[in-house]
């Protein structure tokens, strides 16, 4: 089956499915509830999963469609769409400053910090008296050192 593009303005609707008239009732039916607002986005549709296009109207089918779709798209689309991508960045890419560069060191120390913090998390998972009053003396003691001490001269 050939499929032929009517050779007139295509608006930008479903309606760009009746200018193609070698697409059955049901095809246009089937194409219709995807969704695709324009013949560009129906095009990259099938661009980036033709195997279901394929699958329910036959390879060649799909193929045709495609160009015919091509054709309905305005040409200032179309240099957009079949010009280059950019390319993702290849895997395992090394940054080459340092994270937290401009960033102040901590004015109290780091592993103290997380070990309080890991007591006061264990004392909160405990139900007694005295294990909430350890986690009040910890949570007291882990404010006082990421403030800093403010008694001192």
């Amino acid at each position: 089956m050939t499929i032929t593009v009517v050779a007139k303005p295509v608006p930008l609707s479903k309606g760009f499915l009746d200018a193609i008239p070698s697409l059955s009732t049901d095809e246009k039916s089937f194409l219709a509830g995807l969704a695709a607002d324009s013949p560009a986005m129906l095009w990259g549709m099938i661009q980036a999963s033709p195997e279901p296009f394929g699958q329910r109207l036959g390879s060649d089918q799909t193929s045709e469609l495609a160009a015919a779709l091509w054709d309905m798209i305005p040409g200032d689309q179309r240099r957009v769409l079949g010009g280059p991508s950019f390319p993702p960045p290849p895997p395992g890419v090394a940054i080459d400053q340092h994270v937290t560069a401009g960033v102040p060191e901590p004015s109290y120390d780091i592993e103290k910090r997380d070990q309080l913090f890991r007591e006061l998390q264990r004392l909160k998972g405990q139900d007694s008296l005295s294990a909430k009053r350890d986690a009040e003396c910890v949570r007291q003691e882990l404010i006082t050192l990421l403030n800093g001490d403010k008694t001192r001269g």
